[in-house]
């Protein structure tokens, strides 16, 4: 089922429930508020009546020869049809829409009027201790009874027709039954409408994301113009294009400067191994020396692929984040850089609390450490500094210079001082895809006492990497 329908049916079961919930709440209320005057009506009639009247007229007839009241011996002092004389203790008013019945303390009719219904009232309420209020159905007749006990035994009932009531309640719930269907179809219907307007941008969203998977264009946005959800699910969508196109480009960058890098060592390789293949000219000194270039160039050649693989390698590892203190990290780090470069490496260091992964920190720190180590001259040191919300690595070499400052982290970037350097230019920006990943961010600085300080800090609230969020 299309997103139209469902929204067009949504809003038309929505209409048909609110208005069926409206619709028995008017019938409720109406229905209550017609027993309420019918009530009213009673009991304005019973209050019309003294206590002994109520008696005389209850007592006027028995069970087995009930008195039968005729309208035509039915006159009040001026002669006028209506109420009973007063002064022969029968005091009910007698008029078309009202019925009065004597009945003992069994329920028998002991008196009526004539050409009235003989209503049976349950013993219950004639033993009652005031008016009791009931709704009786005689010859498809409804009627609301009120029931006056007397203080001598039996009651006298007061009814009322109310069959029309049923009628108006009728004819109003056919009413509210076809306003609701009127009300339910027109909902549909706007609904349809409204559906289509809404719809439209995410079919215009699907049918651009179709484009993208057919054609790999990452170059034609969205265009909005609007600020409701829709319109904010469509910047995002230009934002996520937007990322997948510099993604793109990197990719394309990466393997240019891959290539460009990797044809240098290969280059050589080639060279290096077709005068090994005419060894038997060479002297022993030059066939070591060519062996030893070989065994550089291959080094360089792994240590390069190792790093591009690290590079092209997602931020997010299978490695788990984990709470850990990154000034015992560079502790471990720093150690086994003194070992293997033989070089003195002084740490300051306060508790740095974090959530991360400790092999990729420990990566980074070591290729700032290697960073300074090719930089530094023999002899020198390099200071590392850890602090609350930051790490830092200085060296005591040439520092950057101006050019080379903005380029530092760049992929392959290598300044014009270090081409007789050994590295591929990839180090610093490993540092910078972890570092990022961590959500920090690094930076790099020429020391006022001279050499060049890298690092990299972070927010001190920070507790979760980037790629666990």
């Amino acid at each position: 089922m299309s997103l139209r329908w469902r929204f067009a049916l949504i809003l038309a079961a929505s209409t048909i429930a609110v208005s069926a919930v409206a619709g028995a709440g008017a019938l409720f209320s109406t229905g209550r508020a017609l027993d309420a005057e019918a009530d009213a009506f009673l009991r304005e009639r019973m209050r019309e009546l003294p206590p002994r009247a109520v008696d005389l007229l209850v007592g006027a007839g028995s069970a087995a020869q009930p008195e039968v009241i005729r309208f035509p011996r039915i006159r009040n002092r001026d002669g006028e049809f209506g109420p009973f004389e007063r002064r022969d203790g029968r005091a009910a008013l007698i008029s078309p829409d009202l019925i009065v019945q004597g009945v003992d303390g069994a329920g028998d009719v002991t008196l009526r009027v004539e050409g009235s219904p003989a209503f049976e009232v349950p013993e219950d309420l004639v033993d009652g201790d005031g008016p009791t209020f009931s709704d009786i159905r005689v010859d498809d007749r409804s009627y609301r009874l009120a029931v006056l006990p007397a203080r001598n035994g039996g009651a006298l009932v007061f009814a009322r027709d109310v069959t029309e009531n049923a009628a108006v309640l009728a004819a109003l719930q056919t009413r509210i039954l076809s306003f609701g269907v009127v009300l339910a179809a027109v909902a549909a219907v706007a609904g349809w409408f409204i559906a289509v307007r809404t719809v439209r941008p995410v079919e215009e969203l699907s049918a651009a994301a179709d484009r993208v998977a057919k054609t790999r264009e990452l170059e034609v946005p969205i265009e909005v113009d609007r600020e409701d959800e829709v319109g904010r699910l469509a910047r995002s969508f230009n934002t996520m294009l937007a990322a997948l196109r510099e993604s793109k480009d990197q990719q394309h960058r990466l393997v240019m400067d891959a290539s460009h890098e990797l044809r240098t060592p290969l280059t050589s390789l080639r060279t290096n191994i077709e005068v090994l293949l005419r060894s038997e000219e060479l002297a022993s000194e030059d066939y070591k020396h060519l062996l030893d270039d070989v065994d550089a160039e291959l080094k360089e050649l792994g240590s390069l692929v190792g790093e591009l693989v690290d590079l092209a390698t997602d931020r997010n590892t299978d490695e788990a984040a984990v709470p850990l203190d990154l000034a015992d990290v560079a502790a471990t780090t720093v150690e086994r850089s003194r070992r293997r470069t033989g070089r003195e490496i002084s740490v300051q260091s306060e508790p740095a609390p974090l959530t991360g992964r400790r092999g990729q920190l420990d990566r980074a720190i070591w290729n700032l450490l290697e960073n300074a180590d090719k930089w530094s001259p023999d002899g020198a040191p390099i200071e590392v500094t850890v602090r609350r919300d930051r790490l830092e690595v200085r060296d005591h070499g040439p520092g950057f210079t101006p050019e080379d400052l903005p380029r530092v982290f760049e992929r392959f970037y290598r300044a014009t001082s270090a081409r007789n350097l050994p590295g591929s230019g990839l180090g610093l920006a490993i540092v910078v895809q972890i570092v990022e990943g961590h959500g920090g961010e690094p930076f790099a600085a020429n020391h006022p006492d001279g050499g060049a300080v890298v690092g990299f800090w972070w927010r001190p609230h920070f507790s979760e990497p980037a790629g666990n969020r």
